[in-house]
This record gives C-alpha cells, sequence and structure tokens, in this order.
C-alpha cells in the first residue's frame, strides 16, 4: 500500500519548467500596451497567484482585462515550445503512478494549458 494515497503537484516549478514560456509572453505582450519589455527576473517576481495578479505588477488596473486576453492569445501560440520536464519530474509521476498514488496537478495556471502542457510532456494520465 502506498503511503499516500493521493498527490497533489504544483505545475510550474514543481513538475514542469515553462518560464521560458511565460516570460516570452510578457515580452510580446507588453510592449503591445506601450509598455517596456520586462526582464526575466522582473516576470519571475510578479508571477504566481494567477494570470490576472500577476499582469497587475506592469499594467493599470484599467489594462488588466487587456493584457490577459493578449497574455493568453499569444501563450496558445507558443505553449509547447520551450516547456520542460524539471529534473526527475517524469520519473517520480511514473513511479507514484505504478506505486497506486492518485495523481493530481494543483495550479494557478489555465486549465486548459495544464492539460496540454502535463499531455505534452507525457505526464497524463
Amino acid at each position: 500500500m502506498p503511503r499516500f494515497a493521493t498527490l497533489l503537484l504544483d505545475l510550474d516549478g514543481t513538475l514542469v519548467d515553462a518560464f521560458t514560456t511565460i516570460h516570452r509572453s510578457y515580452q510580446h505582450v507588453l510592449p503591445l500596451l506601450g509598455l517596456p519589455k520586462p526582464t526575466m527576473e522582473q516576470v519571475r517576481r510578479a508571477v504566481g497567484g494567477g494570470l490576472e495578479n500577476a499582469m497587475r505588477h506592469f499594467v493599470s488596473e484599467a489594462q488588466v482585462a487587456e493584457a490577459v486576453r493578449l497574455h493568453i492569445e499569444y501563450t496558445d501560440s507558443i505553449l509547447l515550445e520551450d516547456v520542460t520536464l524539471m529534473p526527475g519530474g517524469l520519473e517520480l509521476v511514473q513511479a507514484q503512478h505504478r506505486a497506486g498514488v492518485q495523481l493530481a496537478v494543483f495550479t494557478n495556471k489555465r486549465g486548459e494549458h495544464s492539460r496540454l502542457v502535463c499531455r505534452h510532456l507525457g505526464v497524463t494520465p
């Protein structure tokens, strides 16, 4: 019997490294709104807590909805280009699955994006 019946895994930064994609999206979107391209470090400090909250680090409240829309639209076009599994991620998922543990991803990333990334990297089902 496995030690845990269920294991919830965070996605970005735990199971997968999607930060290049995230950074690319911010670098694409912010200039469209008349703002400078952010550095990798600026984006790292901003993300977490959902896309809307992260965008508030860069845009005015009046621009949040448009920035999010543009970010999602651009991310849709590049989502799978740069994403990779974190070292040991696949092995962890496979070992826990073999042990009978129910696995799920628990994330702030949009559901459709999360499912595509997991499928692309071979960690589903």
